[in-house]
């Protein structure tokens, strides 16, 4: 007769076999749409603006939600036709960076322009390599100009998932594109580069207070690590 220890045993074993990835993460700069929402800077964003690190889904989707079951707010273009990151025609590439709020090893990481018919910029392989606290990729920009939207895709390594973070982006004549002092979701101790311009001016403290709330599952230094990477600029 099997005892009990033996069925949770075997319950706890289907368990892990079904849970989701432990892996998570968003693009913090340039302000992504859900870094946005943790900012609040976009009413009526649901429950992403307290968890910009959980927007999932099976890998290969080209929506902002990942075509997942939540935050499907990223999918309003209308929430966010106003808040763009302006960046100077003449730019190259540019830097993103992704906040790894738990690791996971990845297969790899993709920028695609989504309002070109999912135009590739850039790839990266990661051959099952686990990331680091933060990691940033100068993605080649390809010419494109005016507004667009890039999503970035993390693909993960030991489930059929990825992690999404949509960017709208406006690229501009370099006259156009000022510097504003205090531009939101900045990882810190990188400051806003000369010419570039973020069209939102302040971050919500409390929002932000919110996230820290969310991810109290993790462990001190985790959330020391976290913490590095956010900066409150001045309020206009």
């Amino acid at each position: 007769m099997i005892n009990f220890m033996t069925l949770a045993l075997l319950a706890l074993a289907i368990l892990y076999s079904v849970a989701p990835a432990v892996g998570n993460g968003f693009v913090n700069f340039p302000p992504s749409r859900q870094a946005r929402c943790l900012y609040g800077q976009v009413p009526d964003c649901g429950d992403v603006q307290y968890e910009p690190q959980s927007v999932e889904g099976l890998a290969g989707s080209f929506s902002c939600n990942g075509d997942g079951e939540r935050f499907h707010e990223l999918n309003d273009n209308s929430l966010f036709e106003n808040l763009h990151f302006s960046v100077p025609e003449d730019i190259e590439k540019l830097s993103f960076t992704w906040v790894i709020t738990a690791p996971h090893r990845t297969i790899v990481w993709e920028y695609f322009v989504i309002t070109q018919d999912n135009t590739l910029l850039y790839s990266d392989q990661a051959f099952n390599q686990t990331p680091p606290a933060t990691l940033t990729h100068m993605v080649p920009l390809n010419g494109i100009k005016g507004a667009q939207t890039v999503l970035a895709r993390w693909t993960i390594g030991d489930t059929e998932n990825a992690f999404y973070s949509c960017v709208d982006l406006l690229i501009v004549n370099a006259a156009t594109a000022t510097a504003t002092p205090g531009a939101v979701a900045t990882p810190a101790p990188v400051s806003m580069p000369s010419g570039f311009h973020d069209s939102a001016r302040h971050e919500n403290s409390v929002n932000r207070s919110a996230y820290s709330s969310a991810e109290s599952s993790h462990t001190g230094a985790q959330k020391a690590i976290q913490k590095k990477f956010y900066i409150q600029g001045p309020h206009s």
